[in-house]
């Protein structure tokens, strides 16, 4: 089928992009991996860093893991540095109870923190939460002349 036959083919499909920042790299790239296969495109990270282009083409998800070396970052520090226009899901390895209180204080600075993930978690999981903050592409009318 050509281009002229499929009018939708030219039409730009909505990009999902990732932010993933993660210490451990055997868990970052199995991060990435998953979400490269549900159709992200991942920026990933190892460390917090200012990235100015996250404001100006801000990613569909923000996957944020709360402690990461060498200096363990509050959740204020992480979320700031995302636009407020990009849920962010917070992760670490610490206990449940430490990890519900960085989502508490990530809110309460006005960052969209939309869940946790608790670590070690499984495929299923990560799959399920990429799945549900994809963009889809744009609906396409069936119009006849």
């Amino acid at each position: 089928m050509t281009d002229q036959a499929n009018p939708a083919a030219a039409w730009p499909r909505a990009v999902n992009r990732l932010l993933l920042v993660e210490d451990n790299a055997p868990l970052l790239q199995f991060i990435r991996t998953v979400a490269q296969r549900l159709g992200y495109e991942v920026i990933a990270t190892s460390t917090l860093e200012r990235r100015p282009e996250l404001h100006s083409d801000p990613p569909t998800l923000a996957l944020l893991d709360v402690h990461t070396d060498p200096e363990p970052y509050t959740a204020f520090e992480m979320t700031r540095a995302v636009p407020d226009t990009v849920p962010i899901v917070l992760m670490s390895g610490d206990a449940q109870e430490v990890l519900e209180a960085a989502v508490t204080e990530g809110r309460s600075h006005g960052a969209w923190v939309v869940g946790m993930l608790v670590k070690p978690f499984g495929l299923p999981a990560l799959r399920q939460l990429l799945i549900d903050h994809r963009r889809e592409a744009p609906l396409v009318a069936d119009v006849r002349a």
